[in-house]
């Protein structure tokens, strides 16, 4: 789903709704449901340009010099598959290729069919993903003179940082709502969406995100963290209850505050 321009992403996170809740992807309904596949594309793409992650490279163009790329279609199957990619190009272009000039890649899938449980139950599935090349940019996050190697990257994520950025995947649950709305008006989406929220780091945990404050129990470094919850309504909690578990799992301790705070911050 998402180009990685050949080059393997320092960290990626993913987010997967599925409507209704349940335990398995839209099965391919006969002549798909929804709008004509050329209606289709249009309220993806005008979903993934005003969505979350969207907002989150806007709001990085002054600290992380990014330059948002347009959404567009990169592959389609009727209407049962759309598949379209973003991303953001480096305002000032460094001298180590790709991973520089193109440091934040995003994708979205949306995946529409038939319940498993029963032929007659649409269904629909909204995977969205963004991956960071990190390891070429510097602590203000634009193009280093070299790719580092210190753990953590001068570039890595704050924890509040990774908060924000969890935050805004889970509000694609909003999304997806609306899109089965505009996709089909003449039933409501259903009440409970199934979550299905994904850290994948090539380096370790620790590598992309400062925990330096944080101690730790144990040296043992995972690539992949993956959380699943239903959801009806709000998205903080979902974000700071999968934040907390993976740190624990990682086997960082007394995190728990620094979390509450961002999932309520004091007035």
């Amino acid at each position: 789903m998402l180009n990685d321009g050949g080059e393997t992403l320092d960290l990626m996170l993913q987010v997967a709704v599925l409507l209704p809740a349940g335990d398995e992807t839209p099965g391919r309904a006969q002549n798909g449901w929804g709008r004509p596949v050329g209606t289709r594309e249009e309220i993806l793409l005008a979903a993934m340009g005003s969505g979350p992650l969207s907002d989150w490279i806007r709001a990085r163009h002054s600290d992380w010099g990014l330059a948002a790329e347009p959404w567009a279609v990169s592959d389609a199957d009727g209407r049962h598959s759309t598949t379209a990619q973003s991303g953001a190009r480096a305002a000032t272009p460094g001298a180590l290729g790709m991973r520089q000039a193109f440091p934040v890649r995003t994708g979205a899938q949306l995946i529409t069919g038939n319940a498993a449980q029963s032929a007659n139950q649409q269904s629909l599935l909204l995977t969205v993903g963004i991956g960071f090349h990190l390891a070429e940019l510097d602590k203000q996050h634009r193009p280093a003179e070299a790719r580092a190697r210190s753990v953590p990257l001068p570039a890595a994520l704050t924890l509040h940082g990774l908060f924000e950025l969890l935050d805004a995947l889970v509000r694609y649950a909003q999304t997806a709502n609306a899109l089965w709305t505009q996709l089909e008006d003449q039933s409501p989406p259903p009440e409970t969406a199934l979550l299905h929220l994904s850290l994948t780091t090539a380096e370790g945990l620790a590598t992309v995100v400062d925990l330096s404050s944080y101690s730790r129990r144990g040296t043992a470094s995972r690539s992949q963290y993956s959380k699943v919850y239903r959801y009806r309504s709000g998205s903080g909690d979902i974000a700071a209850a999968a934040l907390r578990d993976w740190l624990s799992e990682a086997g960082y301790r007394h995190h728990e505050q620094a979390i509450l705070d961002m999932w309520d911050p004091a007035p």
